[in-house]
Formats: C-alpha cells, structure tokens, sequence
C-alpha cells in the first residue's frame, strides 16, 4: 500500500538533490533520507484525505485511509522533529548503548476522568519481552503481558435536566503474546514479523437492576513491517497486516460468538534516540529514546474522534524511556512515561530491566 508513494518520493527526491556526491557524509545522507520519508508523510496524509473525501467508507476503505493518514503523520512529524533534533547534535556518531524495550517491566496506567460521577481505575500490567539472537541477522523477541484493572469503573448516563446517573460498572483483565522475528536486511533495513494473540475479560455490571454479564474479547493478528535506520540515532518502523476478532457473551451459561475478520491492524513509529551526560558521581550511563506512535487499533476502545469520524482513527502514542546503567554492570535500570492521545487514552508510567 505504501510501497506505491515510497517510489514516487524516492523520485522527486533524486530530481531536485543535486549533483551525488562521491563520499556523501552520514549527516547528509540522513537528512537525504529524511526528506524522502517527510515527502512519503506528507502525500500518505493527503492520500488518505483525499481518500475519505471521495470514498468516505465504501466497501470498508475508511480504514485503509485512516491508517495511511496516521502513519504520514508520524512518518512526516518524526521526520521534521528528527532534522530538528539533528541541529543539536550529531547525528552521525551511533550510540554504543542505546535504550530499548526493557525485558522485564511494570507498567502502571493512571486513572481518573473529569465527568461527574463517573470513575476510572487504575490500571496494572506486567510485561515481559527478552530478545534472542539467532545467528548474525536475526533477533527474536518474545513479547508477553497481563493486565488487570485495579477497581471498576462506573460510566454514567447523561439526562436532559443534568441528571447523571450510574449505569454501568465494568471490570477488565487481560493478557497478550506478541512474538516477533527480525532480520537485518543491511545496514539501513530491517524486516520484520509478529503475531499477536490477545484475550480479555471483562465483567460489566448494569447498576440499574444489578444484573450482570461477562464479554470475552479476543484477537488474532498477523503483521510484517519494516523498520528503516534514517540515522545512527534515528529509525522509522512500519507493520500491517489482517486481524480475526471473536467477542463472546456469556449470560446464564449461554456463550456466543465466532471468529470474523477484524478491521485492519497496523503501527508506526519513529525513534530517536538521545545520549545523556555520564554521571560522574553515580558511576552510571544514562541514554533515552524518544517515539512517536500511531496505533491503528481500537481493542481497547480508544481512539481519536472528530465530529462524524468515529471510530476510525486509533491512538497517538508519545513515549519516553531512560536507561540507567552502572559502569561496566551487564543490567540497566529503564523508566519510561507514556501518553496516549485519545479518547479514552490518558498515562502512565513503567519501571523495569534490562540487559
């Protein structure tokens, strides 16, 4: 899908770069780089508006649309903050220790909601994703985690006279397997696949005559991606692939439900990775990362919603992980804050290991 807009970009970036220098340095070569990817946003975003404009949703294409539309935003916005990042520091020497998924980790999601009478949990998970290597290339990832929420939520029901009334209390738990496998193409490109398989359960309670009822949730979803290394510090990832959603009510023993194609899953992400001062006196290093993120997915229920598009757009994902590491120790300490932009997103904040 995107492969169509990668060559037209790689094309009008070759018309107007100039005369090819015979030993283009690292910093021109990223900036090169970033260019084509800004060019590649920029037109995914337009296609994809476009693309509501004329169609809207027939034949289901609104979320093709939207996941092109999403990934342009973080394919062009990270390329404009990664040459803004650039400007302040070398972006052609590598890190020799750069931050990355702990492998071992504790997330904690903040509750709250500022509508009156409602209450929202907070939220816990436990998340595991050591990395294997296999051979010179290749890395596997065995992703793992559970979650649960920490009390019920209570959502109320609005009336014309500014009644608000509670309806409906919801509790959820949850877990997820997420394998993946990476290949090192070159230096600059990296294939990748993962699949995902998630189940969770949740208990919904209609207070208006106590009664209650369990929904199981469930997904399968098999995406291929890539991830291409703009800079020693920079990167920009992208996986899609189909999803099979079974959701089961069970009332009275009575369960139904089958699996059923799903909406199309998908995710990009833009890295940068920022080096900090060694800490003289702790006897510590310390590096960060830095990633923008659009989730096309809705599992959870949020989402960005604007007028009559509902439903369509998944969250954007803004994160920050640092890495403490003692001098010469084989483990680090990673703490991580993450925003999730969306109706129904809010933060939350992670503490974990890592090798």
């Amino acid at each position: 899908m995107l492969a169509p807009l990668l060559f037209v970009s790689l094309a009008g970036a070759a018309d107007d770069a100039g005369p090819a220098l015979s030993e283009p340095s690292s910093a021109e070569e990223a900036a090169q780089r970033r260019k084509v990817l800004r060019r590649l946003g920029i037109a995914g975003v337009g296609v994809g508006a476009l693309w509501y404009m004329a169609l809207g949703d027939t034949l289901g294409s609104g979320d093709q649309a939207s996941l092109l539309s999403g990934a342009g935003l973080i394919a062009a916005g990270g390329a404009i903050v990664g040459g803004g990042v650039s400007l302040l520091e070398d972006p052609g020497i590598p890190m020799d220790d750069p931050a990355s998924s702990p492998a071992a980790a504790l997330r904690m999601s903040m509750g709250g909601t500022s509508t009156l009478g409602e209450k929202q949990p907070y939220g816990l998970s436990l998340e595991g994703a050591p990395r294997i290597p296999i051979g010179e290339s290749g890395t596997f990832i065995a992703g793992v985690s559970l979650r649960s929420d920490l009390g019920t939520s209570v959502d109320v029901d609005p009336r014309v006279h500014g009644d608000f009334e509670p309806v409906l209390g919801q509790h959820a738990v949850g877990w997820t397997a997420e394998p993946e496998f990476r290949y090192d193409v070159s230096g600059a490109w990296q294939v990748r696949a993962k699949l995902i398989v998630r189940q969770e359960l949740s208990t919904l309670e209609y207070l208006a005559d106590g009664s209650s009822r369990d929904m199981r949730r469930g997904s399968v979803i098999g995406a291929v991606g890539f991830q291409w290394t703009l800079s020693p510090r920079q990167a920009f990832a992208f996986y899609a692939g189909p999803r099979w959603d079974r959701v089961a009510w069970v009332d009275g023993g009575e369960v139904q439900g089958d699996n059923r194609l799903g909406p199309l899953y998908g995710e990009a992400r833009y890295d940068l990775h920022v080096d900090h001062e060694t800490l003289d006196r702790a006897n510590a290093e310390l590096s960060g990362r830095v990633r923008l993120a659009y989730i096309h997915d809705n599992f959870h229920g949020s989402g960005l919603n604007g007028g009559a598009i509902v439903g369509f757009f998944g969250p954007m994902v803004l994160r920050y992980d640092l890495m403490v590491r003692p001098n010469n120790a084989g483990w680090a300490l990673s703490t991580g804050v993450i925003a999730t932009i969306a109706d129904g997103g809010g933060a939350a904040m992670q503490i974990g290991v890592q090798r």
